[in-house]
């Protein structure tokens, strides 16, 4: 491989010359080698065409020097092979091979058996090392010496081999060390690097090419004493001790007016009436407390949570302001155990101040990390006096407002209903025996018949409200109280049904109870739609007596009002047997020129509706408002579950 490899390196050096740069620095092939990963080396010298007698001589210079040096199988530094899947290139060093200073360029390749080996091509260069010796500054002395052919590279060698124009100071050395028969060094057959010791210094030999070497001389040589420099130090060093004690007394008195600075700041930290507080956000631990913080039982190490008032709702709003937030300060109320100053605890509400600590304060032993706490206890009686007032004002303010809605809402228009029904039973005893005449198997008239059912209606409307009233803000589930079959609920439609008709057929009946502009205002097929698909098994239950009928007949009677004039209102109960609930709805279409009626004020009849809604456990009640073909119909759903006949406890 080495043969073909120097014979197509040939080829190509004949067609294409080295370049320029390196043709100008005398570069030349003077090896071509191979190593392979186990330490084998091949070597081939580059022979020139004309010169096989010097390359003969060099080869064998080559051989002996390498077979003295078995433990060094390579050229250049061991960990620049197999490093590299790439062609390299190694920098100039000393061959051991002695060809002086060369470069080589490698190229990896995968020899037998899958391992490594590298092909190293070795470049030398010419160089004026005579000029580059003379060069050399004192006390530094040097020299260049061409060794004959055969000569080994001996200190007496060196000697004799030095020219005319050689330093005296290095003639000298050299002189000294051919006298030395093992001078350091001078028994290293092929070491292209020796030195040796002697009177006054050192010499060095440098095999920078075939032949030559390049001789150091390096004196001993004793610094004089620096005086100047002694000098200048002294100076710098008494400006610097004068600056040192200077800005010690000047730290000094600032460290003192410090102090005082920060004395007076916990002065006034704790003879504040106000408790402040340290908190890490972290743990919640208060690092520090002012006198005042600690009187009331708010000292370092305990969690500023445990001093929360032991209430759900108040530890529950801490854990809430405690949340981070992108505000450096924020301020909320809290109920706190307070020592007060017969050393009981007690509970007292708090304004707690909170405020991101976002430089370090240390007469409070804060920094960056935690947040700085005012607490301000409050006196009922005299801090809250105002707030409590107006609070109690329109706390007032707001109850008689949804008792006013839930007993204006109806309960006024079906009371002179109802004496006016009366009234109208009255009239005269011939009328009224025809009336009876003319009534149903129990001897009843119509009127009377409705009068019943009004006086029912308005006694569970005033008891369903003030159950109502009274649970307005309850928390779900209530207990039941009452259950309701299919058959209840057939018998109450009909009997909407019964007083829908009769209202159709009386205007004066339509007026008193404000559906003169309803459904019933123009002729209709029917009074009303029905579609019950109820089985007999299932039933309802409703935590109040008549609640299910005052919110079926609310929603009825808001259908009939607000339902366009000759339009007939439905009403659809559907049960799902899979979810186990009724879905229920009542549709109608609106005159025109009608409000929305789902958007009621905060006590009207759709907030009452919403509120037994969410009481009852019937959910997603639902208002919606579909226009199609110029007609707008609203509809009200409501899902309610159920439970079989003998599960009622379920």
């Amino acid at each position: 491989m080495l043969v073909a490899a120097e014979s197509r390196l040939r080829e190509y050096l004949a067609r294409r010359p080295l370049s320029p740069a390196l043709a100008g620095r005398g570069a030349r092939p003077v090896r071509l080698y191979t190593v392979h990963e186990d330490a084998t080396l091949l070597s081939l010298p580059w022979i020139g065409r004309d010169d096989h007698d010097g390359a003969r001589g060099v080869a064998r210079q080559e051989l002996d020097l390498l077979s003295t040096r078995q433990n060094l199988p390579a050229f250049a530094p061991e960990d620049f092979f197999f490093r590299s899947s790439s062609d390299a290139y190694s920098g100039i060093y000393l061959d051991l091979g002695g060809r002086g200073l060369v470069s080589t360029v490698t190229l990896p390749y995968a020899a037998v058996n899958g391992t490594r080996a590298v092909l190293a091509l070795d470049l030398a260069f010419d160089v004026d090392w005579r000029a580059l010796a003379a060069s050399l500054e004192a006390p530094i002395a040097g020299a260049a010496v061409d060794l004959p052919a055969g000569e080994s590279a001996t200190w007496a060698t060196f000697a004799t081999s030095l020219p005319a124009t050689a330093p005296a100071p290095l003639r000298v050395a050299m002189d000294a060390a051919s006298l030395r028969p093992r001078a350091s060094g001078a028994s290293e057959i092929g070491a292209p690097l020796r030195h040796a010791l002697v009177d006054g210094g050192a010499i060095a030999a440098f095999h920078v090419s075939d032949r030559t070497w390049l001789l150091a001389w390096f004196p001993q040589t004793a610094p004089a004493f620096p005086f100047a420099a002694v000098a200048l130090q002294s100076v710098l060093l008494a400006l610097l001790l004068t600056g040192f004690e200077i800005n010690r007394r000047r730290a000094h008195r600032e460290r003192r007016g410090a102090e005082r600075a920060l004395q007076e700041k916990q002065n006034l930290l704790n003879t504040m009436q106000v408790p402040l507080v340290v908190v890490d956000p972290n743990d919640d631990g208060i690092v520090s407390a002012n006198r005042a913080a600690e009187a009331i039982g708010f000292r370092a190490g305990r969690r500023f949570a445990d001093l929360v008032w032991p209430d759900a709702r108040a530890r529950a709003h801490y854990d809430h302001m405690q949340v981070a937030s992108p505000e450096p300060r924020r301020a909320y109320g809290v109920p706190v155990a307070a020592i007060n100053e017969k050393g009981v605890v007690e509970r007292r509400y708090a304004v707690v101040r909170s405020v991101a600590v976002t430089a370090p304060i240390e007469a409070l032993n804060a920094d960056e990390r935690h947040r700085l706490g005012v607490l301000i206890l409050l006196d009922e009686s005299d801090d809250l006096a105002l707030m409590i007032e107006d609070r109690d004002r329109s706390a007032h303010r707001d109850e008689r407002r949804r008792l006013s809605g839930l007993l204006s809402h109806g309960l006024d228009t079906l009371a002179r209903v109802l004496a006016w029904g009366q009234s109208r039973v009255g009239v005269g005893s011939e009328q009224g025996q025809s009336r009876v005449g003319a009534g149903s198997e129990q001897g009843q008239t119509p009127d009377q018949r409705f009068l019943a059912w009004l006086a029912e209606y308005l006694e569970r409307r005033v008891g369903v409200t003030a159950w109502l009233l009274d649970h307005w803000d309850a928390t779900t589930p209530l207990p039941r109280q009452s259950v309701i079959d299919a058959a209840q609920t057939r018998a109450t439609i009909d009997r909407l049904r019964d007083v829908l008709a009769m209202a159709a057929a009386d205007r004066d009946l339509r007026q008193r109870l404000h559906w003169d502009n309803g459904t019933l205002s123009a002729p209709a097929p029917r009074v009303l739609d029905v579609t019950v698909d109820w089985p007999d098994d299932v039933v309802v239950t409703c935590p109040v007596h008549g609640g299910f009928g005052l919110f079926l007949s609310e929603l009825v009677a808001n259908a009939v009002k607000h339902g366009a004039p000759g339009t007939v209102p439905s009403l659809a109960i559907t049960c799902d047997r899979v979810r186990s609930e009724l879905v229920c709805e009542i549709a109608n279409e609106i005159r025109a020129g009608s409000s929305d009626v789902s958007r009621a004020d905060a006590y009207g009849g759709v907030a009452i509706l919403r509120a037994m809604a969410r009481l009852f456990e019937w959910p997603n009640l639902r208002f919606d408002s579909d226009v199609s073909g110029g007609v707008t119909r609203f509809s009200a759903t409501w899902l309610i579950p159920v439970s079989r006949r003998g599960n009622e406890a379920d």
